[in-house]
């Protein structure tokens, strides 16, 4: 028996440039989902997004511009969906990690394409301009180690936890770099994540006003969304749901642990760089009845992943 599709949406840290290029070179759905993206979105960030991502920057570049990354992340997301969905491969729900949430609620038909991405572009733009220059930071241990280290963790806050031991936190970005050549030295895994701002901490707070005023008009959706906010299905959005996904914690592994009571489950990682994949197998573990796919990744052969998806769930 085929188990029910799970479509997974990774937030900001997961982008790069020219994520996707060998799908937009070659898929036309894919291309065409992008180019539609491109057009809503261009004409608010005064250049071509698509330029942006399959320009001259090499992959390994930092891509770190709110401006460009949020609606980038949106139009990937969104765009590889349709492609899949073209495919035969339809998701039975959707589940989104932080900014991958705004993609879930375009998917499904909650709001608009257009509606979609202007919201993220204007809320990028309030990020910018009105909150401070700040980062985040993955960290390979339990989260209680926030706690065992005050000194070393000062300022920063628990912005999320991906499975047992790996959490990410937000805080000024001299103390991130600190924090990672401490750990790193010590023999704890730690990466500053390509990211400018202070998610999913106080740090947003003072666009929290705009943001309410920026009005979207919600709709029932289509398809069931799994909110990693709230640990569980939005049986109804309410009208500052997208505010509240960046200013609270990521509950990924708690949201993975629920859903598998009512297991089992196959999570198709649709972002760009794997990583949802990477969460979920951890928390599974072995001999778990649900399984884990990948669709894209960040070290290219794009095309081959979709070819083995599609075989696999045919």
């Amino acid at each position: 028996m085929s188990l029910p599709i799970i479509f997974m949406y990774s937030g900001q840290g997961a982008q790069h440039y020219q994520m996707g290029k060998e799908i937009y070179e070659n898929e036309t759905v894919f291309r065409e989902a992008m180019d539609a993206c491109d057009g809503i979105v261009s004409p608010l960030i005064g250049t071509s997004l698509c330029k942006i991502i399959y320009g001259d920057k090499r992959k390994s570049e930092p891509f770190v511009r709110t401006l460009h990354t949020h609606p980038a992340n949106v139009a990937v997301g969104y765009s590889l969906t349709r492609l899949l969905e073209s495919k035969g491969i339809r998701p039975d729900y959707l589940l989104g990690y932080s900014l991958g949430e705004y993609t879930a609620a375009v998917i499904s038909g909650a709001i608009g394409l257009r509606e979609g991405l202007t919201f993220t572009v204007n809320q990028a733009r309030l990020l910018e301009t009105r909150t401070p220059a700040a980062g985040m930071i993955a960290v390979v241990a339990d989260p209680s180690l926030m706690q065992q280290r005050p000194d070393l963790f000062r300022s920063c806050t628990l912005a999320g936890h991906n499975f047992a031991s790996h959490f990410v936190a937000t805080g000024e970005s001299n103390q991130l770099r600190h924090i990672e050549r401490t750990l790193v030295d010590e023999g704890t895994t730690a990466l500053v994540l390509p990211i400018s701002h202070g998610f999913h901490s106080a740090m947003v707070d003072p666009i929290r006003g705009e943001c309410l005023r920026l009005e979207i008009d919600f709709v029932a959706p289509t398809i069931p969304v799994i909110s990693c906010m709230t640990k569980g299905r939005i049986g109804a959005y309410s009208s500052d749901h997208l505010w509240q996904v960046i200013r609270n914690p990521i509950r990924f592994y708690e949201t993975i642990q629920a859903l598998e009571k009512s297991g089992p489950y196959c999570y198709l990682d649709a972002g760009p760089a794997g990583t949802m994949n990477t969460f979920t197998k951890y928390i599974l573990g072995r001999g778990a009845r649900s399984q884990t796919l990948l669709s894209m990744n960040p070290f290219g052969r794009d095309l081959s992943s979709i070819e083995t998806l599609v075989k696999t769930l045919s």
